[in-house]
């Protein structure tokens, strides 16, 4: 902070307000899942019982935190703003109509959608093959050495997500799919940033990432599958109400 210059301390004040805000809004929506009798409380209540759970150490069910994602959505706010999409999606703010070249696309493929990949991929195989690709019950965890996990007094380090994480009851808690990627851009400038990062180009096209592109020039949806890029006519894709329906 002591390097910021005076001119843009009203801004991080504004910013750090703002994240307070919707901070505690967040553990108002998510509370009642873990604990039922949070429903329907003040914001600033369900935020100090989550920091509560979150240092206590007799809680076995840590804060489920990304369990349960689905998407990713690269493309202007106003086209989802409206929609509840309950936590579950990746919300990367671009607009095409300032990036002719598809500079900032890469960027965001290349960082934003690989790390959203990494996470996705991790609940996904912890969910399908729990003892195996997870970390089994987080119960009987010891700290090895700072840097992993084992199960007991004496086992292999344990990889990949507790059990508590994406199960409930013995049952996936996080639905196991993969990433579900909209880009809100023209084909062609997409398709051209997707290619042009060798590692986005792999995950969608060897089937890691399902991959649509949604033209708000034309009205067509590319979906990426069996190999090619399939259209779909969407109509005016550019507003939020054919933006859900196309999610949906």
């Amino acid at each position: 902070m002591d390097l910021l210059p005076p001119s843009h301390l009203v801004y991080v004040d504004r910013l750090s307000s703002n994240l307070q805000s919707a901070t505690r809004l967040s553990a108002a929506e998510r509370m009642p899942t873990l604990e039922p009798e949070n429903a329907g409380i003040d914001p600033a209540k369900a935020y100090r019982n989550a920091q509560r759970n979150a240092s206590d150490w007799s809680q076995v069910r840590p804060e489920c935190g990304l369990s349960r994602n689905i998407g990713c959505v690269i493309g202007r706010r106003h086209l989802t703003e409206q929609m509840d999409m309950e936590g579950r999606v990746f919300l990367q703010s671009y607009d095409y109509s300032i990036d002719p070249k598809g500079r900032l696309l890469e960027n965001i493929l290349s960082g934003a959608l690989v790390v959203g990949q990494w996470i996705n991929m991790e609940h996904y195989f912890s969910t399908v093959d729990n003892e195996h690709y997870g970390s089994g019950s987080k119960v009987y965890h010891n700290v090895a050495g700072r840097f992993g996990v084992m199960t007991g007094n004496l086992s292999d380090l344990r990889t990949g997500l507790p059990a508590q994480t994406v199960l409930k009851d013995g049952l996936p808690y996080h639905e196991p799919m993969r990433l579900l990627t909209f880009i809100d851009a023209p084909f062609d400038l997409a398709r051209r940033a997707i290619e042009s990062v060798v590692q986005v180009k792999n995950l969608v096209y060897n089937g890691w990432v399902r991959m649509a592109i949604v033209d708000p020039e034309t009205g067509i949806c590319h979906l990426y599958e069996d190999g090619g890029w399939r259209q779909q006519t969407m109509g005016a894709a550019d507003t939020s109400e054919e933006f859900k329906e196309l999610a949906a």
